[in-house]
């Protein structure tokens, strides 16, 4: 696989392309390259420059150990007499500040055996995060994981369970989408979506098997690695024997709460204008004022008539009316103080115009 030690971009990115694991079984191996593949993007060096000695000297251990995988294994049985139905699929997720990944097992719900399914890795991104955000990027891939199984083994009826060491992340999946800052409420959105949040569990770092992941593994570590292979020792035991979760709370300063922005809208309400005001503005002449307040009066009473309803010219006497009523809308616009001192009988105010012609 590799002919010689060449430390440079062109060449390391050739030999990592050349490692074929779609499934994940070297997947903690793996991901130390892809790590230093991420270095050397971020040295900003050309494909074919020197590299700096600590970045080749990591590269020469990484190719001194790939011989030795050769001797790595997996029991690849998934499905044994128990039947497809009697299944659990348990994934494991787990962050570190350089990578995150998940890693999937099959667990018979009766005879209690652990088979090693599939496996995720990715490098953490460039620009830098908390560790409860990296969390939160591995647990959407867990659940991702877990419903690919499900619908790739087609199994009809199967239990889903997602596992996580970050109580934190743990508490922003069990909580309502909405409270959260953008980042958190698209990913917890997607697993409650995807999985059931009352099946999203906590488990110890030691007990977590994709803490290999974010961490350097070595292929000795990887040959002797029974967590990896076989899963957290609870899933071979029943029930009634694992540990109680002790899930912690969230600390204040990293809860992540949406903030609540407080709008304050100042709204101008219009009263809305008398119809004498809209038809003064609209006619020409008094006259015609007169005339069509006429009309609209007469309308008014024929409605309110039953017989006897009037649907000649109109009379004099309609025009007086009419006067009368134009007069009483124009001395309660242009009086109105006075009017409310007159009617409640106070006295007027000294700077009333009305208050010369001695009203009463």
């Amino acid at each position: 696989m590799i002919p010689n030690l060449k430390c440079t971009k062109r060449h390391i990115f050739k030999t990592v392309s050349k490692v074929f694991d779609p499934v994940g079984f070297i997947s903690l191996f793996v991901i130390i390259a892809k790590c230093l593949l991420q270095q050397l993007w971020e040295l900003g060096l050309d494909f074919d420059d020197a590299k700096p000695q600590g970045v080749k000297q990591n590269w020469l251990e990484w190719c001194s150990e790939v011989d030795t995988l050769k001797s790595f294994s997996l029991k690849r049985t998934l499905f044994s007499n128990s039947g497809v139905d009697e299944m659990e699929i348990r994934a494991f997720a787990d962050s570190s500040t350089r990578a995150y990944g998940v890693v999937a097992y099959i667990r018979q719900k009766r005879s209690f055996e652990v088979e090693f399914v599939l496996s995720k890795t990715r490098v953490a991104p460039v620009k830098k995060l908390t560790l409860p955000r990296l969390e939160l990027l591995g647990a959407p891939i867990a659940a991702r994981v877990a419903g690919y199984l499900k619908c790739l083994l087609r199994i009809s009826e199967c239990d889903i369970y997602c596992w996580t060491d970050s109580s934190i992340a743990l508490n922003w999946i069990k909580g309502s989408a909405i409270r959260w800052k953008q980042f958190m409420a698209n990913r917890v959105r997607e697993i409650q979506t995807l999985t059931d949040p009352g099946r999203e569990k906590f488990c110890k770092r030691r007990e977590n098997p994709a803490d290999l992941l974010s961490r350097d593994c070595s292929e000795q570590k990887l040959l002797n690695s029974e967590i990896w292979c076989c899963g957290a020792r609870r899933l071979s035991q029943p029930k009634y024997l694992w540990p109680t979760a002790v899930e912690g709370k969230i600390p204040e300063e990293i809860t992540e709460l949406k903030g609540v922005k407080t709008v304050v809208q100042n709204i101008t309400v219009q009263k809305p204008e008398h119809p004498f005001r809209c038809l003064l503005d609209k006619c020409s002449s008094f006259n015609k004022v007169v005339g069509v307040t006429a009309w609209c009066l007469r309308f008014i009473k024929n409605l309110q008539k039953t017989n006897d309803k009037t649907n000649t010219f109109r009379h004099t006497t309609e025009f007086e009316e009419t006067q009368k009523v134009i007069l009483k809308y124009v001395q309660e616009e242009a009086f109105a103080e006075e009017i409310q001192h007159l009617k409640i009988n106070k006295p007027m105010e000294t700077h009333s115009k009305l208050l010369a012609l001695c009203p009463t």
